[in-house]
């Protein structure tokens, strides 16, 4: 589902607007996040569901470093925060990308699924 397809302006978004101020009103701001929170694991995982493993493993992390960043006011967690959250986007966003123009410029046949599996055997050997 994209920002501009009938599905989100129609549907998904009125629903999650409506919902979330119906849910306000009627149980207070905590529930309302919830339902936002839900609304967003779907709105995300309505494209590829394999996503969410990544989501639900940012999430905590982001949650504890912002009470971190809240309770010390430190831009140096704030900085961490930002380039470790750029760093996993970048990763999963264009190391496809990288390996598929590295392997043509370099005339190798590397590929993701050569590289994530030579990785996965290298961690289940290196294991005590």
């Amino acid at each position: 589902m994209l920002f501009n397809s009938a599905e989100f302006i129609f549907a998904f978004f009125p629903i999650t607007l409506f919902g979330f101020f119906w849910l306000a009103g009627r149980f207070g701001n905590e529930v309302a996040i919830l339902w936002l929170v839900i609304a967003s694991l779907f709105f995300y995982g309505w494209w590829d569901p394999s996503y969410h493993l990544i989501i639900l493993m940012s999430m905590p992390c982001n949650y504890f470093l912002g009470r971190q960043i809240y309770q010390q006011q430190s831009k140096l967690l704030l900085i961490i925060g930002i380039v470790g959250n750029l760093a996993v986007l970048g990763y999963f966003k264009y190391v496809n990308f990288l390996v598929i123009n590295v392997a043509l410029l370099s005339g190798s046949d590397w590929s993701i699924e050569k590289l994530y599996y030579r990785w996965q055997f290298h961690f289940l050997l290196s294991r005590k």
